[in-house]
C-alpha cells in the first residue's frame, strides 16, 4: 500500500492560459510577477496555476536567465524623427553586440501595447522615444527593467536622453532678436510629450530678454495639418507678430504653407523657426529655419545609458541632454518695417 496519494499531473502554462481565456504572454508576466498585469487578473492566474498543479519549467527558466543581448524599441511610426532615432539606435547597438526588437506605435496600436509584447519577450531593457505613457507607469516600467526615454521632460526615477530645450530656445529666439524682431510668438506643441518643457523655455528666454509683453504662444500641434489652424491664429491676431517659433518641423511647414497659400509672405511678413531639422526642413521650396538636434547622438547617448544600466555601470544622474545648433536658411529674415526703415 503506497503511503502517498496519487500523483497530480503536472500542468503546461499553456494549461493555465487556456483555463484562464488569456494570452501565454499574459500568464507569463503574472507567474513572473512582471509589470503589465492588473493586480485582481493576477491573483486569479496563480490560484488557476496551483488548482492546476504548474511547476515552471527549470530548463526554460534557465535559458530565460541567459543574456539575450536584446533592447526592446518603441516608437511612433509615423513620426519621422522617431525613425532617425531607430536608425540611430541600429548603428549604437551593433557597435557595442546588442540588437534591437522594434514595437511600433501606429493609429490602430496602442503604446501599452507596444509594450507588452516586449514585456513578453526576452528584452534586457527598454528605450521608449517620444513615449506618452503617465509618469507612474513609467516609474513602474524603469523600477522592473533597465529603461531610458527619449524626447520627453525628464522625471528623477526615469534614465532620460534630450536636446537642451532652453538652448535650443535661446538660440532660435536671440537668431530673431538679431534680426529686429521684438514681437516673436510661440506655436505650442499642445499635449506632446516635449510641449510643456519647449513653452517654459520659450517664456523663459522671452522674459530674459525683457519682452514677455510680447510674447504670445498660439495652439499648434505636431503635424503638418495643425498647420493651417496655427497660420490662422496667427493672422486673426490684431496685433500680429513678426516672427513665429514653432514646436517642430512639420508644424512650422505646415505653417509656412497655408501661409503662402493666404497670401502672406515668408519671411518678408513673418519668420518662421522649426525645431528637430527633418529631412524635409532641407527642401529646396521649404528651406526651413529651424534648430538641429541630432537623433544619432541622441540614440547613442541612450544606447550607451541603457547597456550601462543592464551591465550594473549605471550613473547616477538620470537626466543627459545633449547641445542643439541653429540652422539657419531662408524662412527668417528682417522684419518689413525694419527692412523699409
Amino acid at each position: 500500500m503506497s503511503l502517498q496519494g496519487p500523483v497530480r499531473p503536472r500542468a503546461s502554462i499553456k494549461d493555465v492560459a487556456d483555463a484562464a481565456g488569456m494570452s501565454i504572454s499574459t500568464v507569463s508576466l503574472a507567474l513572473r510577477d512582471r509589470p503589465g498585469v492588473r493586480p485582481a487578473t493576477r491573483q486569479r492566474i496563480l490560484a488557476l496555476a496551483e488548482a492546476l498543479n504548474y511547476q515552471p519549467d527549470e530548463r526554460a527558466r534557465f535559458l530565460r536567465q541567459q543574456r539575450t543581448r536584446l533592447v526592446g524599441v518603441v516608437f511612433e511610426l509615423d513620426q519621422g524623427f522617431h525613425q532617425q532615432v531607430v536608425d540611430g539606435l541600429y548603428v549604437a547597438a551593433k557597435q557595442v553586440g546588442y540588437n534591437l526588437v522594434l514595437s511600433a506605435v501606429n493609429s490602430t496600436r496602442s503604446e501599452q501595447d507596444a509594450v507588452k509584447l516586449l514585456l513578453a519577450d526576452r528584452c534586457e531593457g527598454l528605450v521608449l522615444i517620444g513615449p506618452k505613457t503617465p509618469a507612474a507607469r513609467l516609474k513602474e516600467l524603469a523600477a522592473a527593467m533597465p529603461t531610458v526615454v527619449v524626447g520627453r521632460s525628464g522625471d528623477p526615477d526615469v534614465d532620460t536622453v534630450n536636446s537642451d530645450e532652453y538652448a535650443a530656445m535661446s538660440l532660435a529666439v536671440q537668431h530673431l532678436v538679431d534680426l529686429g524682431h521684438s514681437r516673436i510668438a510661440y506655436a505650442d506643441g499642445r499635449r506632446e510629450p516635449l510641449a510643456a518643457s519647449r513653452r517654459r523655455a520659450f517664456k523663459r528666454v522671452m522674459k530674459e530678454r525683457g519682452l514677455d509683453a510680447q510674447a504670445t504662444v498660439v495652439s499648434g500641434g505636431s503635424t503638418e495639418s495643425e498647420g493651417a489652424e496655427t497660420a490662422d491664429a496667427i493672422l486673426a491676431d490684431p496685433n500680429p507678430p513678426t516672427a513665429l517659433c514653432c514646436f517642430n518641423d512639420l508644424l512650422a511647414v505646415g505653417t509656412l504653407l497655408a501661409l503662402r497659400d493666404r497670401g502672406v509672405a515668408v519671411p518678408e511678413e513673418l519668420s518662421i523657426v522649426g525645431y528637430d531639422d527633418q529631412r524635409l526642413a532641407s527642401i529646396r521650396g521649404i528651406a526651413l529655419t529651424t534648430i538641429r538636434q541630432s537623433p544619432s547622438g541622441l540614440a547613442s547617448a541612450a544606447l550607451t545609458r541603457l547597456v550601462d544600466r543592464v551591465e550594473g555601470r549605471g550613473a547616477t544622474d538620470r537626466l543627459q541632454q545633449l547641445a542643439v545648433e541653429l540652422v539657419e536658411r531662408r524662412t527668417t529674415g528682417v522684419p518689413r518695417a525694419a527692412a523699409r526703415a
